[in-house]
């Protein structure tokens, strides 16, 4: 009896060191598993900065999606290089010519602002809109098109980024211009 008793504790003795073992081995296997996912953490994502002042226009890749460096992941509209479109008929557009002076007025505010025609496009000018943020409309894209730089639309900061917004543009003095200013 004494015999199987002895037989008993060492056969415990064995299963306690294995025991001891196969935890010893798991909290290695924790530690390395912890490593890798933080490893994997910092190659997953990272701060993205941008050169520009603008925001977030169109993301380019969906959640989960591997992309290599120099992959097109998203759109920025650069806010400091608002343009003011429009398209005009033929007879004002032969009329006009680029550094002429403009007048812009966004619709529901009652403040005017000076601009200067940067670019003259003509009729189906589709391909200047290519890298913009907002693409023309097909009636746009029947007239002659037009477009404005209007310093005062990049240097309000109330309105934010500009993009987007409408409103009517002038090119010339008109005879009841001297109205609008004592009406505002």
């Amino acid at each position: 009896m004494a015999l199987r008793f002895r037989e008993a504790e060492t056969l415990l003795a064995l299963v306690e060191a294995d025991i001891v073992r196969a935890k010893a081995q798991l909290d290695a296997y924790d530690v390395r598993t912890e490593r890798e996912l933080s490893r994997l953490v910092g190659l997953r994502g990272d701060t993205l900065s941008s050169q520009v002042n603008g925001v977030l226009w169109q993301e380019l890749t969906a959640d989960g999606v591997n992309v290599q460096r120099g992959d097109p992941i998203m759109q920025v509209a650069d806010c400091d290089s608002v343009l003011v479109t429009l398209s005009v008929s033929e007879t004002i557009y032969n009329s006009i010519s680029t550094g002429d002076t403009a007048t812009f007025r966004p619709l529901g505010g009652n403040q005017v602002m000076q601009g200067t025609v940067a670019r003259l496009a003509g009729a189906g000018a589709a391909s200047v809109y290519s890298n913009m943020a907002v693409s023309p409309s097909e009636e746009h894209l029947e007239r002659y098109d037009v477009a404005l730089v209007v310093p005062e639309l990049r240097a309000d900061p109330t309105g934010g980024c500009s993009i987007g917004r409408t409103g009517r543009v002038f090119f010339d003095e008109r005879p009841f211009d001297i109205l609008w200013k004592f009406w505002k």
